[in-house]
């Protein structure tokens, strides 16, 4: 695995990226937008339009990563509509490690939700 700073981007450049970048390309733009876009709201609807219309695996993979991401970084996402989309992509093998490391991560940095 290889580490890099992820610089900023702007929204209509990762657009181009994710809609015609490489594989690496897509999933750094949305690594990029998730650390550096103030705007939990659209960075969450992106996450779940991904998730519902890419069939890239790894991109996939990724917007799961990027939700738990957006919880640690904005402390908050909309818990009423992720959960039970990652709990019906937990039955699909490929993603379910990437599903489950979200979880704890949304209980780790959602506090509230320890309680329930």
């Amino acid at each position: 695995m290889r580490f890099e700073n992820l610089e900023p981007i702007g929204r209509e450049a990762a657009g181009t990226m994710l809609s015609e970048g490489t594989q690496e390309e897509k999933v750094g733009a949305l690594l990029r937008l998730t650390y550096h876009d103030p705007d939990r709201e659209w960075l969450q609807s992106l996450c779940i339009d991904i998730l519902h219309t890419s069939n890239d695996l790894w991109l996939r993979r990724t917007a799961i990563t990027c939700i738990g991401h957006i919880a640690r970084i904005h402390g908050n996402v909309d818990v009423k509509v992720v959960r039970p989309l990652l709990e019906r992509l937990r039955e699909d093998a490929e993603l379910s490690g990437f599903v489950d490391d979200t979880l704890a991560d949304l209980t780790t940095f959602l506090p509230r939700l320890k309680a329930d």
